[in-house]
């Protein structure tokens, strides 16, 4: 073997471990990406379940100030 085809099988290895690495990170870009996708889309629906949960309490804050709101005494009108 010359030094002309040791060189080329150095590189052709070395070309199809770049290959194999480059894939596999691929593979991880490809997995993060859709569970990015996913995180996002769970995201807004939480958001919107503590709006209108806020919201609920907010209502519900305002029913007990309502309900529980004094009248001042009218005494002996009758």
């Amino acid at each position: 073997m010359d030094n002309k085809d040791y060189l080329m099988k150095v590189t052709q290895t070395n070309l199809e471990e770049t290959t194999r690495k480059l894939n596999e990170a691929n593979t991880v870009i490809t997995q993060t990406t859709q569970e990015c996708k996913d995180l996002t889309t769970r995201i807004h629906e939480e958001e919107k379940i503590r709006k209108r949960l806020h919201n609920t309490i907010l209502e519900l804050k305002g029913n007990i100030r309502v309900f529980c709101r004094v009248r001042p005494f009218l005494g002996n009108l009758v």
